[in-house]
């Protein structure tokens, strides 16, 4: 198998299972709506939209990182639970080919927390969205995304 294979196979189960979590979705609705919400009132003073939007997608980013943080550190013990960690750690690719489609998985279901944060910021604040560039803000998401979990270790 080649690792390319082994991550992208590895990112659509995990994908799939952190996904249908209802602990993850749970975190992925309501901790942006708290962090919004803290930050809308501790920026409002400030009186600038920008400053709204830039805490808005700092909230979006927490919420990437606690999504990864939190579910991360439970996901080597439900595969222990499950008892397929053992064929994970004899999979004939390195562990750490294993574990990284895991983490990145975890993170990339962050995403529901940077659409509850957008959406939240917009619906209830008004907070402005102006892509200038929306390609950059594209490409910027993933990159996000893959960064994440290397940062929480």
């Amino acid at each position: 198998m080649t690792t390319l294979r082994v991550f992208w196979i590895g990112w659509v189960v995990h994908f799939k299972i952190v996904s249908r979590s209802p602990f993850a979705i749970g975190v992925g609705a309501t901790w942006p709506i708290v962090n919004a919400s803290l930050a809308y009132f501790m920026y409002r003073a400030g009186g600038e939209p920008k400053t709204l939007l830039y805490a808005s997608l700092g909230s979006a980013v927490a919420g990437i990182w606690s999504m990864a943080a939190i579910d991360a550190s439970g996901a080597i013990q439900r595969q222990r639970f499950w008892g397929t960690l053992e064929l994970l750690i004899a999979a004939p690719v390195r562990f750490a080919f294993v574990l990284l489609p895991m983490t990145i998985a975890i993170a990339s279901v962050g995403v529901y927390c940077l659409g509850t944060t957008l959406v939240w910021g917009r619906l209830v604040y008004g907070i402005p969205l102006p892509l200038h560039d929306p390609l950059a803000f594209a490409l910027a998401v993933p990159t996000t995304i893959v960064s994440v979990p290397g940062s929480s270790q």
